[in-house]
């Protein structure tokens, strides 16, 4: 059954070049170039199937571009009839110019809102939450007051306050373990932290059963509404598990 939708207003805004557009519920985007459709891993099966036929029929007047976060997700057949690109390979091989480039986005953004700004604090924000500009954008919109950024020196999470996490995990304090987990600015981060720095935090005879307790957790994390509680269940699991730390 197919679905209708009511155009609500219809605004004419004068010829002008697209760079971003949002459709609420719809990811497939009809473009000059072609058609892009976001998030395709979640088409079924069936209909992905039916896209081997229309990329057929239609390659020499239309390009179909899919993107997925998930490759898996998508059926062999369609794969065999595109040209793969793997942004993770290209971030991993380019991490310095996508750090510079990102960088200089957000200073472009925040002189271009006539915002107030340390570049010392650009770079530190940068490196926090590299590789994601979301989280850069919305943290600084959380700390802008009058319009000036303000960064106090306990907001930027660094290394050593994970490490801190873990010293009070290794001790065995579950509340104050709780209190600074509660204190994590982005929760994302703290997998990236501890797949980094898990041969200098877990003791060797306990990586593997860590990086289990990690995988599962981490995927808990991606569907939990609040980030906080699967990151503290994985702390709370090393310290029942009595994994050993490294001094």
């Amino acid at each position: 059954m197919t679905k209708e939708y009511k155009i609500k207003s219809i605004k004419k805004i004068g010829k002008k070049r697209v760079i971003n557009l949002t459709v609420h519920k719809n990811h497939t985007f009809i473009t000059k170039n072609g058609i892009i459709t976001h998030n395709c891993g979640y088409i079924s099966q069936n209909a992905q199937a039916l896209l081997r036929g229309d990329i057929e029929a239609f390659f020499e007047t239309a390009r179909f571009i899919f993107t997925e976060n998930y490759p898996e997700k998508i059926i062999s057949p369609l794969l065999q009839r595109l040209e793969i690109y793997d942004f993770d390979e290209i971030y991993q091989n380019n991490k310095k110019e996508l750090a510079k480039q990102i960088y200089e986005r957000l200073i472009f953004i925040l002189e271009n809102e006539s915002i107030k700004f340390n570049k010392k604090d650009i770079i530190e924000i940068v490196k926090t939450f590299f590789p994601s500009l979301r989280e850069m954008i919305i943290f600084i919109q959380k700390n802008i007051f009058n319009n000036e950024l303000k960064l106090s020196q306990n907001q930027m999470i660094e290394s050593d306050y994970f490490i801190k996490i873990f010293k009070e995990v290794k001790r065995g304090d579950f509340y104050t373990v709780k209190e600074l987990v509660d204190g994590i600015i982005s929760p994302d981060t703290f997998y990236s932290f501890m797949w980094k720095n898990l041969e200098k935090i877990i003791d060797d005879k306990d990586l593997a059963k860590t990086i289990i307790l990690l995988a599962d957790y981490y995927e808990q994390h991606a569907k939990a509404k609040n980030k906080y509680i699967p990151i503290m269940a994985f702390l709370v699991r090393l310290m029942t598990e009595k994994i050993s730390f490294k001094a």
